[in-house]
């Protein structure tokens, strides 16, 4: 059985990164390595990433220097040892089959990456489903450029597709480095849309 590897991007990320954790550990999915990367946070991410590790030892912790968002994703992405990987912010929880459901759409289809909608909830505020206008199935290269592509420019509220999170995906781990996919350091801000870009 092949394994995930899921990459957290930690910075200061105390109030909701044990309900991130406890939502990874949960996965139907057992065999996961869930990287936490502490990018130089300056509150209590690094104990409760301490703790954290002594409840699951398929936790494993990276401390870096704060470098940003790309950075720390890419210092999981060489770390990584799992043969599919995916993304998940430290704000982030996701449901019990999600790791298991992408991959089991990867191997159906013998794709290289496999995305879903996402709900997004903000304090104050109902969640709201933020979906693509697409089929589920299979995308080759073509059916890309025709229906994919155009869920990627910024619509007329100013908000982007749920397409361009990582955070909704699982990757081939092979497929990333055969084209050497990384984020893009100097971009500090929607740094998902220019990786997400490359990889469809």
């Amino acid at each position: 059985m092949p394994k995930i590897s899921v990459i957290v991007p930690i910075y200061n990320a105390e109030k909701y990164l044990e309900r991130c954790v406890k939502s990874l550990i949960a996965q139907t999915f057992h065999d996961i390595e869930i990287l936490l990367i502490d990018d130089g946070s300056t509150d209590a991410s690094s104990i409760l990433c301490a703790r954290l590790k002594k409840e699951d030892s398929r936790i494993r912790i990276l401390h870096k220097p704060n470098g940003g968002l790309s950075s720390a994703r890419n210092a999981g992405l060489l770390a990584a040892s799992g043969a599919f990987i995916g993304f998940v912010d430290a704000d982030d929880t996701v449901s019990p089959t999600f790791f298991e459901t992408l991959l089991q759409k990867i191997e159906q289809y013998h794709c290289d990456f496999a995305f879903c909608d996402l709900i997004r909830i903000e304090s104050g505020k109902p969640p709201t489903l933020r979906s693509a206008s697409l089929h589920g199935g299979y995308y080759d290269k073509r059916k890309i450029k025709r229906c994919v592509f155009p869920q990627l420019i910024m619509r007329d509220d100013l908000e982007y597709g749920p397409l361009l999170s990582v955070c909704v995906c699982l990757y081939r781990t092979s497929f990333l480095k055969e084209h050497d996919l990384r984020f893009d350091e100097t971009v500090r801000y929607s740094e998902d849309n220019l990786f997400s870009a490359c990889a469809g």
